[in-house]
């Protein structure tokens, strides 16, 4: 049995585990929410759902005169068929972060670092997850959409939370260890 001078310790020790937790609490959900979104590229989808396939038309120019006689013909591009939608260089992915302000949390690709084209990241993945009209250096173009994270306005998905809960639950267990009931 502890003595309440030993109880009282816990409960202090217990108490400041959790005022560091609600405090990481908004930190832990980015860093959950980001990991569920780079899984979206890796399974090819959201939320269950496939992204729709490349056209003919993208693959041929990816593998525009590289083969020549049976022989392959590097050309020192990136893009290639064979690399997952939306993962050609990995640097849309990558961009995606996020930003803690007080006890919000801000998610996408919030940096405003150029793309190739001159879009600056931003516009280039909400372009990407939402679909539309737009430009790719001098041509329009029409993309369809590839969700990979909630649209402005949406709520975490479902996996997100799951994710969030998981996470949140661990840790308060890791607090609470050793706690007598």
């Amino acid at each position: 049995m502890k003595t309440l001078v030993d109880l009282i310790n816990d409960i202090r020790h217990k108490s400041e585990g959790v005022k560091k937790l609600t405090e990481m609490t908004p930190r832990i959900m980015g860093e959950a929410c980001i990991k569920v979104i780079k899984s979206n590229f890796k399974a090819q989808g959201y939320e269950g759902g496939q992204w729709d396939t490349r056209k003919a038309v993208t693959d041929k120019s990816y593998t525009y005169g590289r083969k020549k006689k049976g022989k392959s013909q590097y050309k020192g591009s990136v893009f290639s068929p064979t690399r997952p939608i939306l993962v050609q260089t990995g640097n849309l992915r990558d961009s995606i972060t996020f930003e803690v302000s007080g006890k919000n949390v801000q998610i996408g690709v919030l940096a405003n670092s150029p793309q190739k084209n001159g879009e600056d990241s931003h516009t280039y993945a909400k372009h990407l997850n939402e679909g539309g009209a737009g430009k790719w250096g001098k041509n329009t173009t029409h993309t369809v959409a590839r969700q990979f994270m909630p649209k402005p306005g949406e709520p975490p998905t479902a996996k997100m939370l799951t994710a969030i809960n998981k996470k949140l639950d661990y840790e308060t267990k890791q607090i609470m260890a050793g706690w007598e009931k």
